[in-house]
């Protein structure tokens, strides 16, 4: 069956920038390769400092896009710098929640180089979280 328009508003309000369900922290990863929809295959940045980053689950954070299919950052996702080797380049943001588990994630087009001394960041807007539009 087919979800509804308003099935994909509620299930996104449900996630990001509402308390209840949905987790308070979201966890935000740089990955070199995309993740299944059960979060395994994903080949994720380590080492040279990198560490995921914690972004607050709340609507000064999380903001609906026009329409209410979807959501955005509201503000910059900013990561550690990077030391030693660099953390290569970036193909893939992934969202999980405070349990580890896949929520969300897109590529990252073009992909992000990550030398030593950089510090990628996500500027307020570039990370959209979509639902399909029904059927």
């Amino acid at each position: 069956m087919p979800i509804t328009d308003l099935e994909a508003t509620d299930l996104l309000a449900a996630r990001f920038g509402r308390a209840g369900t949905a987790p308070d922290t979201w966890i935000v990863a740089l990955a070199f390769a995309a993740p299944d929809n059960s979060g395994a295959g994903g080949f994720y940045t380590v080492g040279s400092g990198y560490q995921p980053v914690e972004v607050p689950n709340d609507t000064g954070h999380w903001a609906p896009l026009p329409g209410g299919r979807g959501v955005t950052n509201t503000q910059p996702i900013t990561f550690p710098i990077a030391t030693q080797d660099g953390w290569d380049n970036a193909s893939y943001y992934v969202l999980r929640d405070p349990d580890g588990n896949v929520r969300a994630w897109g590529s990252i087009d073009p992909p992000l180089p990550v030398p030593a001394g950089a510090q990628p960041s996500f500027a307020p807007g570039s990370i959209v979280i979509s639902s399909p539009a029904a059927s």
